[in-house]
């Protein structure tokens, strides 16, 4: 289950990782260059493949994982799925969000792409130099490549899909109240989604040894990979809903203080793109709105928005987990399923009541 933040996070780990030539000898320049374009190349077109998993045949077998265990489907309408959610007042707020993005150029979206790019660049830099010692103490991250061709409308539709996946594997779980069935939907919606990765360690290992010819490079890298799966296992995980909220005012500060702000409206300038500022305007009054509301709640969270932000944060964190697993160990090492993990988490979340059997 993947989008685009982790999308940005596995390029900038295989980045870290194949940054074998920064501070070594000459020698390992042209092997680097050539075992970059490699691994990158095969990893945007298994990104492109995760991005159309809407795609009618993927999402039918991924139907079929319920209706065979006698659950009912999740219906992959993109107009249903906020409302699915999200109660009426956040769902219009979003909205809000959204039509922003659909008035956002093709060039703006590249530029955006390279700010994010940039701050993960330089967060995986650090994260590199903290865990790599004395020899990579002053590591240089190199640019992230790539990733252009990801729409926005694609990466929302995507995540939504995964979503409302989500969502159908709890209210089955609320439904039927049966860890085992649970555990096999899981299992066969990860099976589907698994063949978009499938093989990527072998290539992994085949672009080192086809382009790492020297003791020295192989050196470099087997360090910088060490050094950058610590790092991922540690600095860049994922955490709960409950960390994102002890953390709320860095959260906050990071979305009002004008950092994501004015380089949305830089990306439009450099650009030569006429920048929509009714619907700036109207999408970023949604979100302070929504973040005094968290804010100065004095029940707590909406109910329906706590649904979705632990939903979001759970896809986030079993992307980067799977991610992680994938590069970090090795190729005769199973993947992690986690299965019985993840059917764990649902069924505790079908305990508190939020989804009920007759809701959408």
């Amino acid at each position: 289950m993947k989008n685009f933040s982790s999308l940005v996070a596995a390029t900038a780990l295989l980045t870290a990782v194949l940054a074998l030539c920064q501070g070594a000898s000459d020698v390992c320049l042209q092997p680097f260059s050539s075992l970059l374009g490699c691994v990158v190349g095969d990893l945007e077109n298994r990104f492109s493949d995760i991005l159309t998993e809407t795609s009618g045949t993927a999402s039918s077998r991924i139907q079929q994982c319920f209706t065979k265990n006698g659950c009912a489907a999740p219906n992959f309408d993109q107009q249903q799925a906020i409302n699915v959610f999200l109660n009426p007042e956040w769902a219009a707020r979003l909205d809000l969000f959204f039509d922003l993005v659909s008035q956002t150029p093709e060039a703006v979206q590249h530029c955006m792409t390279d700010y994010f790019k940039e701050l993960a660049r330089k967060k995986s830099e650090d994260c590199i130099r903290e865990f790599g010692g004395e020899t990579l103490s002053t590591f240089s991250m190199p640019p992230i490549p790539g990733l252009y061709s990801f729409k926005l409308q694609q990466i929302k539709e995507t995540f939504f899909h995964q979503m409302l996946t989500r969502h159908s594997v709890i209210k089955c779980a609320a439904c039927k109240n049966d860890f085992a069935l649970t555990k096999r939907i899981i299992h066969c919606v990860k099976g589907v989604e698994a063949e978009n990765i499938d093989g990527a360690c072998n290539v992994r290992d085949q672009c080192a040894k086809n382009h790492l010819p020297t003791p020295t490079c192989q050196s470099r890298f087997t360090s910088v990979k060490e050094a950058a799966c610590k790092c991922s296992a540690t600095k860049l995980r994922v955490n709960g809903l409950k960390d994102l909220l002890n953390n709320f005012e860095e959260v906050k500060t990071g979305l009002l203080s004008g950092g994501f702000a004015e380089q949305y409206k830089q990306c439009f300038a450099v650009s030569n793109a006429p920048f929509p500022q009714a619907a700036f305007d109207k999408a970023n009054t949604a979100v302070q709105q929504s973040l005094v509301d968290i804010a100065f709640s004095k029940n707590g969270l909406d109910l329906s928005l706590k649904y979705a932000l632990s939903l979001a944060i759970s896809l986030l964190k079993d992307t980067a987990d799977q991610w992680k697993d994938l590069y970090c160990t090795s190729c005769s090492t199973p993947v992690k399923n986690g299965s019985n993990r993840i059917a764990a988490v649902f069924h505790k979340i079908a305990a508190t009541g939020v989804v009920k059997c007759d809701s959408q």
